[in-house]
């Protein structure tokens, strides 16, 4: 197992992947992406992959709503 992806055809929710895959490349049409605030590693990945910072969203974890976090939401240039 490398990792794995929570996604649909346009939006990746979540990517835990061993840095020598790429799940984008299976997923070519993922205009949006959100990393957790303050996961300086991830945003720098997909901004190298065409990606931007759009805005900061506030909420909560899906799947532990008990959890609030904020998220960079990046999409592609």
């Amino acid at each position: 197992m490398l990792g794995f992806a929570a996604c649909d055809k346009e939006e990746l929710a979540w990517l835990y992947v061993e840095p020598r895959a790429n799940a984008l490349e299976q997923f070519p049409d993922i205009g949006e992406i959100e990393a957790l605030k303050g996961n300086e590693p991830a945003r720098a990945l997909y901004e190298s992959l065409g990606f931007q910072v759009a805005e900061i969203q506030k909420g909560r974890m899906p799947g532990n709503e008990d959890f609030p976090v904020e998220v960079y939401v990046l999409r592609r240039k």
